[in-house]
């Protein structure tokens, strides 16, 4: 009986359970699909990076257009006195959830003040300041 079950079945470590009783099976890839699957993240985190980049851009075209909307000379978000408000005003833009809106309002297609942009109060102070100076 020895000698039939030893040409039938594996030789395994004492211990081990079968890939039959754990529902595991054994995968083994060449170095074409490691490549491949190196390659393939490699593309897809440069979609991520050049999708974030693309929001980003499209945040400093509307934070420009809405400043010279209210007012404010445009350069003020690249070169103003105020770094530091200047870059909360940035970041509040590209993590705003009106950009539809925002864009509509700016091309005229929506009616009434800006108060849907997280940053208008700011827009407000910032142009009284710009007066004053």
């Amino acid at each position: 009986m020895d000698g039939l079950l030893k040409g039938r079945c594996p030789v395994r470590p004492a211990g081990a359970i079968p890939s039959v009783l754990t529902g595991r099976k054994t995968v083994e890839m060449s170095i074409n699909q490691y490549l491949t699957a190196i390659v393939m993240a490699g593309v897809a985190i440069a979609f991520v990076i050049m999708f974030r980049r693309y929001l980003a851009a499209k945040s400093e075209q509307r934070l420009q257009s809405m400043l010279e909307a209210v007012g404010l000379d445009p350069a003020l978000a690249s070169d103003g006195d105020i770094p530091t408000i200047m870059a909360e005003v940035r970041q509040r833009c590209r993590n705003c959830n009106a950009e539809g809106l925002c864009e509509r309002w700016l091309a005229g297609e929506a009616q009434g003040d800006n108060l849907f942009c997280p940053n208008h109060k700011v827009f407000e102070v910032l142009r009284k300041y710009s007066e004053v100076g």
